[in-house]
């Protein structure tokens, strides 16, 4: 009986669903989520803020490749200590939304100083 039951899972088509993953990393969490997880301890904070740091590297190594523009990522006046209260901010107040629009929102304000 096993053996009949094999060949015919063997034999019956399977479709199988891959999943597409437009990011991968701490960004995917929501800012509640970043939230729970600073509270928990201090090591997120590095963990989410060194996610953060990669992706907008890489959206200004981009830039800078495609459009012949970037930006100064570590202004003095808006360093790493800031960056990481601006995006404790946001999530204070945006929950619901993905950490990565945090970073974003932070990295269009990061542009205009």
């Amino acid at each position: 009986m096993r053996q009949l039951l094999f060949l015919i899972l063997l034999f019956v088509p399977f479709k199988v669903q891959a999943v597409d993953y437009i990011m991968i990393g701490r960004g995917g969490a929501s800012c509640g989520q970043f939230n729970q997880d600073i509270r928990e301890s201090k090591q997120w904070e590095y963990i989410y803020y060194s996610w953060a740091e990669g992706y907008m590297s890489a959206i200004n190594a981009r830039n800078e490749e495609r459009f012949g523009k970037s930006i100064n990522l570590s202004p003095t006046s808006f360093e790493g200590p800031e960056q990481l209260k601006f995006l404790k901010t946001y999530c204070n107040f945006n929950p619901d939304k993905s950490f990565l629009f945090g970073v974003m929102t932070l990295f269009e304000a990061i542009g205009k100083e």
